[in-house]
């Protein structure tokens, strides 16, 4: 009997959580055929890397597909921890309950599981880090990078058509879902990412009064909070919101939440999220005009790609997709009329695919 694939292994492990039916196009896609066999190629160089595929999809096991209340993109050096089995920022090591230095590089990265904890409450050592509790919660908790080699490099370019497709699957089926950037690397991702409740934020030091921002949005989106600390015996530093009506949250809370809404909208649409209508580019790598069509979907089915990976071009995330260079019509660069001088705009063209 033939052993089962990589794929067939995963579907049966996401089997009931609805993940397997969101994830089965992709898997099966020549994108994710691609990153098996990098890390297929990795093993062979003798390149070992961690954890298991299985492990390493745990936290999309973990939060049912239906479930799904509030996302965090993790850059996170904290996924360098053996112990966290799968669910980004997480430990299940006991001893982290009682270390005084979270900040020793070569336990815990350059983000600190310090900064998370000290902020929800003053008992560190009561907290519970196995952050599953969160996952189980609706807390869907996306990794920069699935796997990293044994000495502790996350395999961040590897999974990089990754990251864009959970954006776009998000995308389609939650269009008001909160979303927590963690790191620099997630910032850039904003801009792909449709529901205008997106919040950027660093760990190492904390700039956000982050989890009060999550709860305020989905009360306001008339969903339940989350219950970050998961202990009753926690001598809790901050509010917590799932105790507390968000009707009555200080009115000031809740304009400074509106307004930065209103501002991240505004940012959207003057930097990234130029309309559809204004027509998308297509180009060779030496800038010559090759075709244009009206939106971002039609451009990735011509050259059998997804359309965030479209966007992330025109956002200014990398250079080209597929091959191809990729401009809005109406922010063509220079680089580009010099090789064209003869283009003219076809926004309102009949020929605009």
């Amino acid at each position: 009997m033939n052993e089962p694939t990589v794929v067939e292994q995963l579907l049966k492990y996401l089997s009931g959580t609805g993940w397997e039916k969101v994830m089965y196009p992709y898997l099966n896609s020549s994108e994710f055929e691609y990153i098996i066999q990098e890390l297929q190629d990795n093993i062979k160089k003798d390149k070992r890397f961690v954890p298991s595929i299985e492990v390493a999809f745990r936290w999309m096991k973990e939060c049912p597909f239906d479930q799904i209340k509030v996302v965090m993109m993790i850059d996170d050096d904290l996924n360098n921890l053996p112990s966290n089995q799968g669910i980004p920022l997480s430990s299940n090591n006991d001893k982290l309950r009682s270390m005084t230095d979270f900040n020793e590089k070569k336990i815990v990265g350059k983000y600190t599981l310090r900064s998370l904890v000290e902020y929800l409450t003053a008992d560190t050592e009561l907290f519970n880090y196995d952050l599953v509790h969160w996952c189980n919660q609706g807390v869907l908790m996306i990794p920069c990078a699935l796997t990293q080699r044994l000495e502790g490099k996350p395999h961040y370019s590897i999974w990089k058509d990754f990251r864009a497709r959970m954006v776009e699957i998000i995308n389609e089926h939650y269009k008001a879902v909160p979303w927590v950037l963690v790191g620099e690397m997630t910032h850039d991702y904003e801009y792909l990412i449709d529901s205008k409740y997106t919040l950027p934020i660093t760990l190492n030091p904390l700039t956000h009064n982050w989890t009060k921002w999550v709860d305020i949005t989905l009360g306001n989106i008339n969903k339940p909070t989350i219950n970050w600390n998961n202990s009753d015996k926690i001598n809790r530093k901050s509010i917590i919101l799932r105790q507390i009506p968000v009707s009555i949250l200080e009115q000031e809370e809740q304009e400074e939440l509106s307004q930065s809404i209103k501002e991240k909208n505004e940012l959207k649409e003057s930097k990234a999220f130029t309309p559809n209508y204004t027509g998308i580019v297509q180009c060779d790598m030496d800038n010559k005009f090759i075709q244009i069509y009206s939106d971002a979907n039609k451009a990735a089915k011509s050259v059998g790609t997804i359309a965030t990976n479209i966007k992330q071009i025109l956002s200014g995330i990398g250079k080209s997709c597929k091959g191809y260079k990729w401009y809005y019509e109406t922010k063509l660069p220079k680089e580009f009329m010099d090789a064209n001088p003869e283009y003219q705009p076809q926004i309102l063209n009949s020929s605009v695919l």
